[in-house]
């Protein structure tokens, strides 16, 4: 997978996701999907997946 447009879930706006391949970004509904970052800082799975050039 790769980068995406950054996402949030509408149930919690705390953290956003970029990376299609983590693990907390799939378990969240399509229908609970809101384009941006909302008020969050970048998920910690897909910081470390794109550090480690796996996002």
């Amino acid at each position: 997978m790769s980068i995406s447009t950054p996402f949030h879930s509408r149930k919690d706006s705390d953290v956003y996701h970029v990376c299609g391949n983590c693990k907390d970004a799939q378990n969240i509904p399509l229908e609970h999907r809101v384009n941006g970052k909302g008020d969050g800082r970048l998920c910690q799975e897909c910081e470390r997946l794109q550090k480690e050039g796996g996002c």
